[in-house]
């Protein structure tokens, strides 16, 4: 998968995970069914069909979350921002954010404040694919 901008770069590939809070990744995107993915220097990521997120519930959804919240949440309430963003027909799953300063510190380490992250989910490899670009 090719970056989709100039100046962006591949910062991370990451593979299928065992979910260990199914019940929390359930209960915050609104499915069953729920996939995760290695962990993102203290960022969890999720895919699941959600027609609580997407028109028609045919789509797969892409949600990133801060970790700490996912493990301190139970399987009827979380607390904690969360981004996400729906494919739709062709168009995979991608979550676009920037990074601030109330995410996990190693993240922040890794991508200073400002950077502009996009997750993108890939389902020809199983995977999420993380590009960054600083403005």
């Amino acid at each position: 998968m090719s970056p989709p901008v100039d100046g962006a770069e591949l910062v991370a590939r990451l593979a299928e995970s065992p979910l260990e809070q199914s019940d929390t990744a359930a209960f915050l995107t609104g499915a069953d069914g729920a996939q995760g993915y290695s962990e993102l220097h203290g960022l969890v990521v999720i895919s699941a069909v959600s027609s609580l997120f997407s028109p028609g519930g045919d789509d797969a959804c892409l949600f990133v979350a801060r970790a700490q919240d996912v493990d301190d949440a139970t399987d009827t309430s979380y607390s904690g921002p969360v981004s996400y963003g729906c494919g739709a027909g062709p168009f995979p799953a991608s979550v676009e954010m920037r990074v601030t300063d109330d995410m996990p510190e190693a993240f922040v380490a890794q991508f200073p404040s400002g950077t502009a992250l996009q997750f993108v989910l890939d389902e020809t490899t199983s995977s999420v694919v993380v590009f960054a670009a600083v403005d």
